[in-house]
């Protein structure tokens, strides 16, 4: 018997993103509560366990400002009006492949563009294109 662990996205030998309906239905609606995000900042620490916060920077006061990722059960419920009254969200993915690739998603469908930091920071930051009009993001 073949036992089935959920995760967010799977990966296949080529490692290719494979996505399933729950991943799309939850990544619409995590996409729809992020509004011309101008930069996405990326921070990794250890708090008894892998801890990921990703600040959202946008001219939208309605947009999600803070996503915060635990490590452990996949724990990923859709953006409520909660989350957006206090600009933060926290979910909870199995692995940091999950967390890694989501946070690679939400680079593409925000159409940012990985840009290099100055000082001895260790976060990651993707920024906006600057050339030309930035498109609104588009839904899975």
């Amino acid at each position: 018997m073949i036992h089935y662990t959920p995760r967010l996205f799977h990966l296949d030998w080529s490692d290719r993103i494979i996505r399933e309906e729950e991943t799309t239905r939850l990544m619409n609606g995590l996409m729809a509560s992020l509004m011309s995000v101008e930069t996405m900042k990326v921070n990794y620490y250890r708090a008894g366990g892998a801890l990921c916060e990703v600040i959202f920077e946008s001219e939208h006061p309605s947009c999600l400002t803070v996503l915060t990722i635990h490590e452990g059960e996949l724990d990923m419920a859709p953006t409520s009006s909660e989350d957006l009254r206090v600009s933060h969200q926290v979910i909870s993915l199995l692995d940091m492949t999950d967390v890694f690739v989501l946070v690679l998603e939400l680079a593409r469908y925000l159409q940012l563009t990985p840009s290099l930091i100055d000082g001895e920071d260790a976060s990651l930051l993707f920024r906006a294109k600057t050339t030309g009009e930035v498109e609104p993001c588009t839904v899975l």
